[in-house]
């Protein structure tokens, strides 16, 4: 049999927060109470649409036909290649025309729409589909926005992120021993963090990490602490 004792949630940790654990390819931000993940890629983009350079430097180049920027570029094609370079290859003339046209409409848009318009610039510059979502936890205070590639993130594992980035599944240590344990006390081994937030899914992934039948798995949940008043004998 496999048993699992779960640890009091107060004292659990998330594996994302771990040293050198977090995922490098995603990036999360926009709610400046909680923990950020930016990868560079992503900062350089948002950085560039932020900032309005890159705006002004076509601008500059194609309306005005004079200025400050014209000094150091002939063409859009060269300010763009210069201020924002590809990740993968070159440019073609299509996508020089739509980072033009996203870096215009950037500074007059307001939420959803700059969302989209940075996923659409970063796919231009890394050559892969990119996709926003805002995940939360369990309290209205807590949510962020996540921004990440497609085709590396899952529907569950974006779910089991949002899990470990806001701390509300379970962590459960697995015994190790060789004899059944006495009390749930006696469990100690291996630690497990669970993202299923039911008993058969926790049931489920224990199982799964100690190659076992689910039906082989003993579960003890946290119920709470117990407090018991102490007296003495007075002097």
């Amino acid at each position: 049999m496999i048993y699992a004792r779960q640890c009091d949630p107060r004292y659990q940790e998330s594996p994302i927060f771990s040293p050198n654990c977090f995922p490098d390819n995603i990036a999360v931000f926009g709610n400046r109470d909680y923990w950020e993940h930016i990868p560079e890629v992503v900062k350089r983009v948002y950085e560039v649409l932020e900032e309005e350079d890159l705006d002004d430097a076509i601008c500059d180049i194609t309306k005005h036909r004079g200025g400050y920027w014209c000094d150091y570029y002939k063409n859009v094609t060269e300010v763009i290649n210069d201020l924002l370079p590809s990740e993968n290859g070159k440019y073609s003339n299509r996508d020089i025309h739509a980072i033009k046209m996203y870096v215009n409409r950037y500074p007059e848009s307001r939420g959803f729409e700059k969302e989209n318009i940075l996923c659409s610039v970063l796919g231009i510059v890394t050559k892969k589909v990119w996709k926003h979502k805002t995940i939360s936890g369990t309290m209205q205070c807590e949510w962020n926005e996540v921004y990440y590639p497609a085709d590396e993130w899952s529907d569950k594992d974006l779910r089991d992120f949002e899990v470990m980035y806001f701390d509300y599944g379970s962590e459960w240590c697995i015994y190790n021993g060789d004899d059944e344990p006495e009390t749930p006390e006696d469990i100690d081994g291996s630690w497990l963090y669970c993202c299923s937030l039911t008993e058969d899914g926790i049931r489920r992934e224990i199982a799964e990490f100690c190659e076992a039948p689910e039906s082989e798995v003993v579960m003890y949940r946290y119920a709470g602490e117990r407090r018991q008043d102490v007296y003495e004998l007075a002097s």
